[in-house]
């Protein structure tokens, strides 16, 4: 997936991991075009380009099934867990926490998660939050 710039970022607080933490990537112009026209098998697309697995579930439009989530990837659960705990304990806003509600309820983003991340595309603002429990290598 093409970028504009770098991420930022703050950490966040997850039990037994000492560098969980949240990173919002601005995506490349126009790529919500191409997300708007293909949607989410452009997504899907891009994964298997790598030819291997990825670690990663298949893309899927929000809203978030968090009992589903819990179910079959509790380690993941963990860390939406801890989003929604960051996002519920500040009074100043976030710079993710109105993409983590709209994903919670509403359709028109896009998920994915594995190995202790939780990623949230949000086309219409050329923005995807990686969310994760230990080191951040940047790799997908």
């Amino acid at each position: 997936m093409r970028i504009d710039h770098g991420a930022y970022g703050q950490g966040l607080t997850l039990s037994g991991y000492k560098g969980a933490a949240v990173r919002t990537i601005a995506l490349a112009k126009n790529l919500n075009i191409i997300i708007d026209e293909l949607g989410i098998d452009y997504l899907n697309d891009l994964r298997r380009a790598k030819g291997r697995d990825d670690g990663y579930a298949e893309w899927t439009e929000t809203p978030i099934d968090i009992a589903d989530l819990q179910r079959t990837s509790p380690k993941d659960a963990a860390v939406l867990a801890a989003l929604q705990k960051r996002c519920d304990g500040q009074q100043d806003q976030i710079f993710y926490c109105d993409g983590l509600k709209r994903a919670k309820k509403s359709p028109g983003l896009f998920f994915t998660h594995g190995d202790g991340r939780i990623v949230i595309l949000e086309p219409k603002k050329l923005e995807m939050h990686v969310a994760f429990a230990g080191p951040y290598t940047g790799s997908r």
